[in-house]
Formats: C-alpha cells, sequence, structure tokens
C-alpha cells in the first residue's frame, strides 16, 4: 500500500487489526478527534505505526520497526498495554493531558516514551532506547506537571529525562543507563536510593538505581 494502512474518520474503533508495511501511517484518521484502537499490530510502516488526533485510546497494540516511530497521540489520549519496539525515531508520544500506562518501549531510535504537559506515566518498561547511534531516554517529559510514577528504565542514553520544573517524579527505577536520572531542579522528585545487601525501605516514595 503506497499509503495508509487505515485510514478512518472521528469516532472510530478499530479491533484485532494488521498493518503492514504501508507507505503512510499503518494505523491513523482523517479526523481531528477521536479513534479508538484495540489489539492491533503495526509494523514496518513508513509513518508512524499508530498516529492518533486528541482523545485516542489505544490499548494491547503494537507498533514495530516503523519508520515514523510507533505511537503518537494528541492531548487527553490514553495509551495502555502497548508495545513499540525497534523503531524509527520514537516509540510512544503523548501530548498535554494524555495517560501512558503498563507500556513496553525498547529499542527506538528515539525516546522509548515522550510527554509534554499535564500527562501521566506510569508503570511502564523502557529499554535500550537511543538505539543504533540515536539518541533517546526510557521516559522524557519535555514540560511541565507530569506525573512520572513506577517506571522501569534500563540501558538507555538517559533512564528519567525530566527537561521543566513542577513535574512529580517517584517510585522509579533507573538502572544501567548512560545517565540515570536528567532531572532539572524545580520538580518533586523524591530520593535516589541504591539499595545495598541490607537494605530497608523507609522512603516509599523513593526512586532507585540497582
Amino acid at each position: 500500500n503506497g499509503s495508509h494502512g487505515f485510514q478512518f474518520g472521528g469516532g472510530s474503533i478499530l479491533k484485532s487489526c494488521l498493518a503492514y508495511n504501508n507507505g503512510g501511517a499503518g494505523i491513523t484518521t482523517s479526523s481531528v478527534s477521536s479513534l479508538t484502537v484495540i489489539d492491533c499490530n503495526a509494523h514496518f510502516n513508513t509513518g508512524f505505526g499508530i498516529a492518533g488526533p486528541k482523545r485516542t485510546f489505544v490499548t494491547g497494540s503494537t507498533g514495530e520497526e516503523n519508520r515514523g516511530g510507533g505511537i503518537s497521540v494528541g492531548g487527553s489520549s490514553t495509551v495502555s498495554n502497548c508495545n513499540a519496539s525497534g523503531n524509527t525515531g520514537i516509540g510512544i508520544i503523548a501530548s498535554a493531558g494524555s495517560a501512558v500506562t503498563g507500556c513496553t518501549a525498547s529499542g527506538n531510535t528515539g525516546d522509548g516514551i515522550q510527554v509534554d504537559n499535564l500527562a501521566r506515566v506510569e508503570g511502564n518498561t523502557c529499554q535500550g532506547n537511543g538505539a543504533g547511534g540515536g539518541d533517546g531516554a526510557g521516559v522524557h517529559a519535555t514540560g511541565r506537571i507530569n506525573r512520572i510514577d513506577g517506571n522501569m528504565s534500563t540501558q538507555n542514553d538517559r533512564g528519567i529525562d525530566i527537561d521543566a520544573g513542577g513535574n512529580f517524579v517517584v517510585r522509579n527505577d533507573a538502572s544501567n543507563n548512560t545517565t540515570n536520572y536528567d532531572v532539572v531542579a524545580g520538580n518533586t522528585n523524591a530520593n535516589v536510593e541504591t539499595p545495598g545487601a541490607n537494605f530497608v525501605l523507609t522512603r516509599p516514595w523513593a526512586n532507585f538505581i540497582h
């Protein structure tokens, strides 16, 4: 297919579909609002694997080895329990007010997960991003008022990368990254603990290196 694999109007629901080797995005919409993608796979597309507007809901889906990135959603969207791996560019990128939860982002040339403002990034696993000579963080927040909570980030260029103040960064585990925590001043950033053999947790909100 020389263009997009699947392209729908606003409010569409796509379930259990495969978008493979298309000239544009694997799955996208012509609308400015609302798309639901459930249990779909998008591989080897020229654009993003899955590209949705604001108020997009993506769950149980995969964006792998796409040349424009894995999964991209507009503001007030949700990406949950998805896998974005081996993409050229960013694994998962979500605009303001979105949530990215329970996802895996690995081996992308850019960031594993990137958000800007008012986002919630919780319980994700990010490994080996910035691959192939690229530059990428496991989790990267470029803006403010984000909650970065309970993510595991390993073997990336940067584990947790926070560019602006006013974010809440807690209970993350960043290990074996070139830089584990790159967090500017002005954030609520819990102490970073390095557990030893007899470690006793006394700060339940702590971030970790191991």
